[in-house]
């Protein structure tokens, strides 16, 4: 297990939560029954239970609360209640062997959040230069269609371009909306589907950086960020 944590009030604070996400990070991952990277943090304000939630599925949806992490579109792993740890059945367990890691990434990808409005220009000056782009589109992931020309020169930029939402549950498809069905007329956009968009853009840059089939790799359900 791979476990991060923190706190939303300082460790000097009176009533901070700092150790006990700490000490219950510290316990999954010294006897938890998983080899996956999650986030352990509080689960509710009084900050007496922790919850266990995926990496690949995880935002940070409060600014100020306690529980500030929320998991998306598919139920928390788990809770750490005092010493007591309970994992759902579909956990990946711990490896009783050496598992790879393949580190290479191209950071050449950008993410774009689409706007009413926004015009061909902006667009074409972001992805100059990229070598691939996650788009966060309306909706299931529509964009606009009132400019034909938006379109090829999407097709123009002749590298993967991910398509994905803005709206933190659901997820993307091109089958709800005229648009979509257009947008999945041109070869290098990719759907994300119910992959996060920040899930989106790192995959993107490990893809890149491994080579091989792109679009194979991103519609490839690696780490549960595919439901």
């Amino acid at each position: 297990p791979v476990v991060l944590t923190g706190s939303m009030l300082p460790l000097e604070s009176k009533d901070t939560d700092a150790v006990g996400n700490l000490e219950s990070g510290i316990r999954l991952a010294a006897f938890g029954d998983l080899a996956e990277v999650v986030i352990v943090f509080s689960s509710n304000e009084s900050g007496d239970r922790r919850v266990v939630i995926r990496g690949t599925r995880a935002r940070k949806m409060y600014t100020k609360a306690r529980n500030a992490f929320v998991s998306l579109n598919t139920p928390p792993l788990g809770y750490i209640e005092k010493e007591r740890i309970v994992l759902r059945d579909d956990v990946e367990h711990r490896l009783k062997r050496l598992t790879d890691v393949f580190c290479d990434i191209n950071p050449k990808v950008v993410l774009v959040k689409f706007f009413p409005g926004m015009e061909r220009a902006s667009l074409k000056q972001i992805l100059e230069g990229m070598d691939g782009a996650v788009i966060e589109g309306f909706c299931t992931g529509s964009i606009r269609y009132d400019e034909p020309a938006l379109f090829r020169d999407l097709e123009n930029f002749g590298k993967p371009i991910v398509l994905t939402t803005q709206c933190a549950f659901g997820y993307a498809d091109f089958e709800t909306y005229l648009v979509g069905k257009e947008l999945a007329k041109i070869p290098n956009v990719i759907l994300a589907g119910s992959m996060l968009p920040e899930v989106a853009l790192v995959k993107l840059m490990w893809a890149l950086g491994r080579g091989g089939n792109v679009r194979e790799i991103m519609l490839s359900d690696l780490r549960k960020e595919l439901s």
